[in-house]
């Protein structure tokens, strides 16, 4: 019995479909605001850590492969899976 409970908690959290929020709160940005003076460090510093191009499938903590904002072009292409 404890065999089947323990199969049923890791099938669970294995298998979350939704990302855990991170609770960021994001500035208003102003007109002035560019990838290379906001979002670039954004994204270093609350992203890349697992998102990052250069990151190993075991190295990326859960994160999808192709799932990567370490460039401009990479957050343009799924902006829909960023908290």
């Amino acid at each position: 019995m404890r065999l089947v409970a323990l199969s049923l908690l890791l099938a669970a959290c294995a298998n979350s479909a939704t990302p855990t929020p991170t609770e960021s709160v994001c500035p208003t940005p102003d007109p002035g605001t560019s990838w290379e003076s906001f979002g670039q460090q954004f994204m270093a510093n609350y992203c890349t850590a697992c998102h990052d191009s250069t990151l190993q499938h075991a190295q990326r903590n859960g994160a999808p492969l192709y799932h990567d904002y370490d460039t401009l072009t990479g957050v343009l292409a799924i902006p829909d899976h960023i908290d």
